[in-house]
């Protein structure tokens, strides 16, 4: 009997221990070439959001490019609308500058703030603790506050507010889209995505012509005049274009749909773990061994290129903060840009 409960602990710890050490990762079956970093930029990356990234010397990326001033110390960028950029610290503090570097405003708040966006005076923002907040930056003054729903642990991608004409659009920490009637100060729509209780606030936002696409890491929705339609899949990223959505998912699925989420292809990479996604001719995925993965916009045939390794210590694989934008890959203190 002894023996028996010994074979059998044996079985458990060789299958525990088997299962850590079994883990799959992306290998092609072929890569197509090599691809560089261009060139370095000014510092490091030290923290990531789905509006852009900030490095460790206060410069800032949005995604439009590198922004063209210095954050004050300690500062994190939170976004960029029109000619402002927002920016806060963990002690509350949220300051919007012009796009020259000038301190417009700046208040203080009771928790830190997770996500904002200015507009002409008027400051919207989700603090930590999953508060929505409309504030007037002029008069110093709160315009509307709402506690919503506790949210016990969030992803790093997190949505910023969106000013819609005389509607501002929270993208909550709980996986709702909260719209605000500037002018009544009121909320005028309540849309849940998904009702997960961790991982769960909007981690994609956008809105092209009439169309809204939003995305928590479960579940996509898209909403016109008329009808709103939902997608589930454990999202990584979203590349929204006016005829359609790209959606990439955990297990290394590219799905393509048409603007109202019906599902048109999908083409699968085995065991591909998705960091960024950037979109010109074609439609490219970073994949955190170190690979970059082009599609055609069909998704009828990729090709594989491989970071020429070591581009960051000794690793061949994306291990840090890296920010997608427009057409460049920022990564560590380097940048990637597709050629045109």
């Amino acid at each position: 009997m002894k023996k028996t409960h010994l074979a059998i602990l044996g079985l458990l710890v060789a299958v525990i221990f088997g299962g850590c050490s079994s883990k799959s990762y992306f290998e092609p079956k072929k890569i197509d070439g090599k691809v560089d970093f261009d060139s370095k930029i000014s510092s490091k990356l030290v923290s990531v959001n789905s509006q852009g990234a900030t490095l460790e010397n206060g410069q800032f990326v949005t995604k439009a490019g590198i922004g063209g001033f210095n954050l004050p110390k300690g500062y994190e960028f939170l976004s960029k609308t029109d000619k402002f950029v927002t920016a806060g610290n963990d002690l509350g503090d949220v300051a919007v500058f012009d796009e020259t570097g000038k301190e417009l405003y700046k208040h203080n708040f009771d928790s830190k703030v997770a996500t904002a966006s200015a507009k002409d005076g008027i400051l919207a923002l989700i603090t930590s603790d999953n508060t929505s907040v409309l504030f007037d930056l002029k008069e110093a003054k709160m315009l509307f506050k709402q506690k919503n729903d506790s949210s016990y642990a969030v992803n790093a991608k997190i949505a910023a507010p969106y000013f819609l004409n005389e509607l501002v659009i929270f993208p909550t920490l709980d996986g709702k889209l909260l719209v605000v009637d500037v002018n009544d100060k009121k909320v005028v729509k309540d849309v849940v995505i998904s009702s997960e209780k961790n991982f769960n606030n909007v981690i994609f936002f956008d809105v092209i012509d009439n169309r809204l696409v939003a995305a928590t890491p479960t579940k996509v929705i898209s909403i016109n005049p008329k009808f709103a339609n939902f997608l589930d899949a454990d999202v990584v990223d979203i590349i929204f274009i006016k005829d359609g959505v790209y959606v990439f998912t955990k297990d290394g699925r590219i799905i393509l749909t048409d603007p109202d989420l019906r599902v048109l292809k999908e083409k699968k990479f085995p065991f591909a773990r998705f960091v960024g996604v950037i979109y010109g001719k074609y439609i490219y995925a970073v994949e955190k061994e170190g690979y970059l993965i082009a599609t055609d916009i069909n998704l009828a045939s990729s090709h594989v290129f491989k970071f020429s390794a070591p581009f960051y210590g000794m690793s061949s694989e994306f291990d840090g903060f890296l920010f997608t934008s427009g057409d460049s890959i920022f990564y560590d203190n380097k940048q990637f840009k597709l050629a045109k």
